[in-house]
């Protein structure tokens, strides 16, 4: 199944921004043929140590959940990103994806590295979902680590994986879990100091 993994620069605090970059990206994903798209931890926000980011919370099923179902049915796709979630029982580092037929799943990152205990509450639950292109696991970034470390991970056909910038273990990650992994990340600016998309 052909997966697209976007590699992009997200400007901090610029949703808008952020998701006219992932439009383009998911115009040309489509366009590429492919079935499964992921974008990256914290697209909206960008990838930061800020106590704004609880500013820029929202609940699944607010914008965030209806841009990527808007992209999602006519598209006939799936696509997956990463938002800053506010719920009842706190702010979360959650991962978003929608499928072409409504359907609509959401993993809340389980281990949170270093500063990230400072801004997020931890999810309780594993990140696999039986769907119609197959059984995915999705993890965020520091869960690669722990599933390396511990050899723990229930059986997926599809790993979908988003991270920040500079963190991409991609094989790793894959000889760890024994499946196909997706990875999509933020990106910084490129050699010469310019915003790389």
């Amino acid at each position: 199944m052909p997966i697209a993994c976007a590699q992009m620069a997200c400007t901090t605090f610029d949703c808008r921004s952020n998701l006219e970059k992932a439009d383009q990206f998911i115009d040309e994903a489509v366009h590429l043929g492919a079935k499964l798209i992921l974008l990256p931890e914290l697209l909206t926000t960008g990838y930061t140590y800020d106590r704004r980011l609880h500013d820029f919370a929202e609940p699944i099923g607010g914008a965030s959940t209806r841009w990527l179902q808007l992209r999602s049915r006519p598209t006939g796709r799936w696509i997956g990103a990463g938002i800053v979630e506010e719920a009842d029982d706190g702010i979360f580092d959650t991962f978003l994806l929608a499928g072409p037929a409504g359907e609509f799943l959401s993993y809340r990152k389980q281990y949170l590295a270093f500063f990230e205990k400072l801004y997020f509450h931890r999810g309780r639950s594993a990140g696999i979902f039986d769907t119609a292109i197959g059984r995915l696991g999705v993890m965020i970034c520091w869960t690669w680590c722990t599933v390396a470390c511990t050899g723990k991970w229930p059986a997926a056909s599809i790993c979908c994986w988003s991270v920040p910038p500079g963190r991409i273990s991609t094989r790793a990650t894959s000889l760890c879990t024994a499946c196909a992994v997706g990875s999509a990340a933020s990106r910084r600016k490129d050699r010469n100091g310019s915003p790389r998309n």
